[in-house]
């Protein structure tokens, strides 16, 4: 009996795959206006982790600009 289990949940998982679409697969999220913004900031946010030093923010703004950096949904 576990045996027909197994084999009858491989198959669902199998035909789920064959069958449904990818959900995200024709988007392109590169596109979007917030995809810019977001990628800024976290390259800004990256450059002052790297070097504190010679980054336009200081460490003391690094917390602060860490958490108004979000995603927003689509």
């Amino acid at each position: 009996m576990q045996f027909i289990k197994i084999i009858l949940v491989a198959f669902v998982f199998i035909l789920n795959l064959t069958i449904a679409q990818p959900s995200w697969a024709g988007k392109d999220f590169t596109k979007g206006a917030d995809y810019a913004e977001v990628t800024q900031a976290l390259y800004q946010l990256l450059s002052v982790r790297d070097n504190p030093e010679q980054a336009a923010i200081r460490p003391n703004n690094f917390k602060k600009n860490y958490h108004n950096c979000s995603l927003r949904s689509m």
